[in-house]
Order: structure tokens, then C-alpha cells, then sequence
């Protein structure tokens, strides 16, 4: 019985006499939430952050630093002469189409070399990225390259204003059917201090188009800077190389005498000095000069440089002598008829001025006739490399570096000072 009444008196007195409820903690489900969602999602945290800088603070947006100016739409201007069309891209302001059409004095089509009558095709003298290398590993006809990182980059990736198309936005067509035209690409950063403009002028009558580069940094000029030339310019139609269709390859004028550059020495990791010279380091009687792998940098004052194939070529021709020139190769594979075979993109870096200096760039046929020409060196290419000694080269380019007057025939053309 005083059990029973123990218990009843304790029962009356919470029901009389609750006791006080805790009270609750206003942020105890917030911040297990937050934890939940934390553990769970680690990029929650992050969208905070993210949310909030969308509407900064007046003070914060006072602080920050210069902004970079609005980026200009992405761009193709495709340039149409009698002679050629070429296509640009003006996010890096590059060539990504370079098409060799007429024959500038019988005004004949040119074809590629795959060409049919029942399927006759242009020549396209610009290589696309070949299986396993993307656009991003290569370099781009017309890039320009000034060892800086964070220069090249803005300078590669930034889409460029332009002046002289009719129209600032959509791609355009601009034909010049006689007479020159003349197309400016510029880009300016605030947060570098980078301005840089790429004056390009193509004529209808020629091969020979003119190339000007300013580029500074805080008004003070940048003092090195070079020109993409490739990578392997040359009939892009070409499936296989023979001894008589040569692969792309590098070809300068260096201290007065022409050189060839071959992809396969650019891609070694030592320097190529001649049979008796390799003999030697071979058995061991002279150690090899290495260098880079897929690098070689040419020593001495470039006149000219540029990459041909059998028929076609791109040259800058500088408006004097300048050091710096400088080959890169890309090394992939290539099948023919299911058989896979070692290949190279061959770029030339070829070191030209960045005060606006002109710098003339011929692209078009390489078989040439030069004249007035001494009689031992007026040659005609053939286009078979066992007749191109130096003779015929420094007769191509050399005698032919004006460029002022050219007239084609066939595959051929034939050079007046």
C-alpha cells in the first residue's frame, strides 16, 4: 500500500507540476544540415562563396583591380582573291585555311594532288590535327610567340577586334578582286599592359601577302617576338610520301646560305653533324652535341625562312637580317592503307619585328623560274627532290626574295626582281 501510494503522489505532482520544457537551440538543424550537406557534397561550401560574389559590395568592387575590356565575339573572316582564299580565325587572329585556287597567268584552276575530273579538289596548304594530337599541342599558321607565358596565351586565346572587315560581329566573306586589302587584328588587356595589333595586307595580282606586328607592354615594346610559319604547309591532298612527294620540312637562308631543316633531325634529341660525324660519335671517338628533342634552334641571321613541301611553300622574307629562328616538331603517327608510319608537324618560329615593320610572306607554288639569273642557276624545279641542290633553292628564294613580280605556269612560276 505505500508503494502504491508513492507512486500516486509522484504521478500527481507532474501532472500539477510539469517540469520546464529545454529550449530549443535555433541553429541545432541549420547546422547539421550544413554538416550533412557538407559530408555528402564537397562543392556546397564552395557555392556560398560563388553566390555572394555576384553581388559584391560597392567597397569591394572600388578595390578590385582594372577590369580586362569585354571579350569581343569569336570570329571567321574568309578573305577571297582570284588567286587564293584564305580563312581566319580571330580568336589568336591565325590562318586556318589556305587555299591555292588559279594559275596567275593562265588562270587555270589548280588542283590538289587527289584531284579527278569527276572530283577535282582545291589545294589546301593548311594541316589540320592529325589522330592523337589536339589543336592545343600545335601551333597555328600567323601565331605569334613571344616566350612568354602569360603573354602567349592572351595573344593565342583572346578573340581579336577587328578593322577593316564592313562588319564587327558573324563571320564575314571579304573579296578583293583587284587592288589590296588591308585587315587589322588588335587586342588590348588592362590587367598586363598588353597591346598588340597584327596588320595583315593581301593583293589580288600575287602570291605575296605583307604581315606587320606592334606589340606592347606598358607602352614599352616588346622585344622579341615570332611568327608561326606551319605547321607542315605544303598539299594537304597527299596520303604518301615518296622520294619524289616530299614530307613538309623546314627551308631558311641562314648567314647568306640556304638550309634545309629536316623534321626527323629537329625531332632528335642531338645534333646531326654529317655521315662521318655521326660515325665518329657512334664508336665513340666524339661526343654527340645534344639539344631538345623536338626543338632546334638555328643559330645566326635569318634572311628568309619558312616550310615547303614538293610544290607549295610559306616564307616570311624579313625586312632585314634577324637571329632567333627557331624549328618545332610534333611527332604522331600516320596509317597508309591500314600501315602506320612515323610522322612530324614541322613549325618554323621565325623571329621578326614588333615596331610594325613589314615583313613580306609568300605562300604559294615553289617551283620557280627565276630571271635575270645567272645561267648556272636558272634551273626549273621539276619538283623532284634529287634536282634540288642549293643551287635551284637559292634560286627559288633568293633570286625571287623581292617577290615583286610572279607569274605562274602550272605548278610552276617564274620570279622578276
Amino acid at each position: 500500500m505505500a508503494l502504491v501510494a508513492s507512486a500516486a503522489v509522484l504521478i500527481l505532482w507532474n501532472v500539477f507540476f510539469p517540469p520546464p520544457k529545454p529550449q530549443p537551440q535555433p541553429n541545432a538543424n541549420v547546422n547539421a544540415n550544413a554538416n550533412v550537406a557538407q559530408t555528402a557534397t564537397p562543392s556546397a561550401s564552395a557555392t556560398a562563396p560563388a553566390q555572394s560574389s555576384v553581388t559584391p559590395k560597392p567597397a569591394q568592387a572600388t578595390a578590385s583591380p582594372a577590369a580586362t575590356p569585354e571579350a569581343m565575339p569569336q570570329r571567321k573572316l574568309h578573305i577571297v582573291t582570284p588567286l587564293y582564299e584564305v580563312t581566319f580565325d580571330t580568336q589568336g587572329a591565325v590562318a586556318t585555311s589556305w587555299i591555292i585556287k588559279k594559275n596567275k597567268t593562265t588562270g587555270r584552276d589548280i588542283p590538289a594532288t587527289n584531284s579527278t575530273k569527276a572530283n577535282p579538289k582545291p589545294v589546301e596548304l593548311i594541316a589540320t590535327a592529325p589522330p592523337g594530337v589536339t589543336p592545343e599541342q600545335m601551333f597555328h599558321p600567323l601565331q605569334i610567340v613571344t616566350g612568354d607565358a602569360t603573354v602567349d596565351n592572351l595573344l593565342t586565346t583572346r578573340n581579336y577586334r577587328t578593322f577593316g572587315p564592313n562588319a564587327e560581329t558573324g563571320d564575314e566573306t571579304i573579296n578583293v578582286p583587284a587592288g589590296s586589302k588591308q585587315i587589322d587584328f588588335v587586342i588590348h588587356d588592362d590587367a598586363t599592359g598588353l597591346d598588340a595589333t597584327k596588320r595583315l595586307t593581301f593583293y589580288a595580282d600575287r602570291y605575296v601577302a605583307e604581315v606587320e606586328l606592334k606589340i606592347t607592354r606598358n607602352n614599352q615594346p616588346v622585344p622579341e617576338a615570332k611568327l608561326a610559319i606551319g605547321p607542315n604547309i605544303g598539299d594537304q591532298s597527299i596520303d604518301h610520301y615518296s622520294f619524289y612527294l616530299f614530307a613538309p620540312e623546314g627551308l631558311a637562308m641562314v648567314d647568306g646560305a640556304v638550309r634545309r631543316i629536316n623534321s626527323l633531325e629537329v625531332h632528335a634529341d642531338k645534333r646531326s653533324n654529317g655521315m662521318f660525324s655521326s660515325l665518329f660519335e657512334w664508336i665513340g671517338l666524339k661526343t654527340p652535341i645534344t639539344k631538345p628533342a623536338d626543338r632546334d634552334p638555328i643559330d645566326g641571321q635569318i634572311q628568309w625562312a619558312g616550310v615547303d613541301d614538293t610544290y607549295f611553300g610559306m616564307v616570311a622574307v624579313l625586312a632585314k637580317p634577324i637571329a632567333g629562328l627557331e624549328y618545332r616538331t610534333i611527332p604522331y603517327e600516320h596509317k597508309t592503307n591500314g600501315k602506320p608510319e612515323p610522322r612530324f608537324l614541322t613549325t618554323g618560329l621565325v623571329p621578326v619585328p614588333t615596331d610594325g615593320t613589314k615583313t613580306r610572306l609568300y605562300v604559294g607554288p615553289r617551283t620557280i623560274v627565276c630571271s635575270p639569273a645567272p645561267a648556272k642557276t636558272s634551273n626549273r624545279w621539276a619538283g623532284r627532290r634529287s634536282i634540288l641542290g642549293t643551287s635551284s633553292i637559292m634560286d627559288f628564294w633568293a633570286a625571287c626574295g623581292a617577290f615583286s613580280q610572279c607569274r605562274s605556269s602550272g605548278r610552276s612560276t617564274n620570279c622578276k626582281r
